[in-house]
């Protein structure tokens, strides 16, 4: 568990998550944006989804109002991550969809059992830290 994540918990203090997606054109890559997107729909309160497309200066509010950071890449390239920590800031975790068992492969390979399969690997990442 990252320094930041032990700062910004609270007893008590609900902490929402920011899902910061590569969204890359292969199907890993957008997996990550529709999962994410999908999740911060169904749980709204709880999941935001930001594509790295839009810069990690897009995320300087989120730490500032204590939420927690998740980096969702599409595989071992890490191309959120390294957006993220050319900016000076650090996730409080990393989902990495190659790692999980999807393939990458062309762009249109994308199933409704991968969507699901990945939001259930965020779901128990959060449900991991709040332990």
């Amino acid at each position: 568990m990252s320094e930041t994540l032990k700062q910004n918990e609270k007893p008590g203090k609900f902490i929402s998550t920011v899902l910061f997606t590569c969204s890359g054109i292969s199907n890993t890559g957008k997996l990550t944006d529709i999962a994410a997107k999908t999740l911060s729909f169904r749980k709204p309160g709880l999941f935001r989804a930001i594509p790295a497309q839009k810069g990690a200066e897009s995320l300087e509010d989120a730490k500032k109002e204590g939420e927690r950071i998740f980096v969702v890449d599409g595989c071992e390239e890490h191309c959120a991550k390294k957006k993220l920590e050319v900016a000076g800031l650090e996730a409080d975790m990393q989902v990495v969809l190659t790692q999980i068992g999807i393939k990458k492969t062309n762009p249109s390979d994308i199933k409704s059992e991968y969507v699901e399969q990945v939001i259930s690997a965020l779901n128990s990442a959060v449900k991991s830290i709040q332990k």
